[in-house]
């Protein structure tokens, strides 16, 4: 991040698991280090990846983040370890379009820009297709 600005203005991303606090000393660092002739670092200049899983019941929602999460952390390790999969959960946004409005406002700055990942482990298209729907009628009005 700091090299590649010293020769030009670069913007940045982490991914959906970076903790909350790795984020906040990545904004205050590149405040301080972003190239200036780009003018001053702007929150969005880093998306947050959020990995969405949404549905009109919202315990269909959890369980799909959990059973990606799951396939995910045994993909990587080989192993299932329960604390990993729940970390990851818990930093997931799911839920039914009210709850998940919700958790985007509480979890995220008002100037963050969202990278919304709709198919993460799944190959679904159908269901893909219809979270998307579903967001972008029920949750993305709310965020305006």
């Amino acid at each position: 991040q700091l090299l590649a600005n010293q020769f030009g203005p670069v913007g940045i991303f982490n991914l959906s698991i970076t903790p909350p606090q790795v984020i906040e000393e990545t904004h205050q660092r590149m405040q301080k280090f972003y190239h200036r002739q780009g003018g001053a670092w702007k929150r969005h200049y880093m998306p947050r990846t959020v990995l969405l899983f949404i549905n009109k019941e919202s315990a269909k929602a959890k369980a799909a983040a959990q059973g990606a999460w799951e396939n995910y952390w045994r993909a990587m390790e080989g192993t299932l370890d329960p604390k990993k999969v729940e970390m990851a959960v818990q930093n997931t946004i799911y839920g039914d379009p009210i709850e998940v409005l919700e958790k985007i406002k509480q979890k995220y700055h008002p100037e963050d820009r969202l990278m919304l990942w709709f198919d993460f482990n799944n190959h679904q298209t159908e269901e893909v297709e219809s979270a998307m729907k579903l967001f972008f009628e029920k949750v993305a009005p709310g965020l305006a």
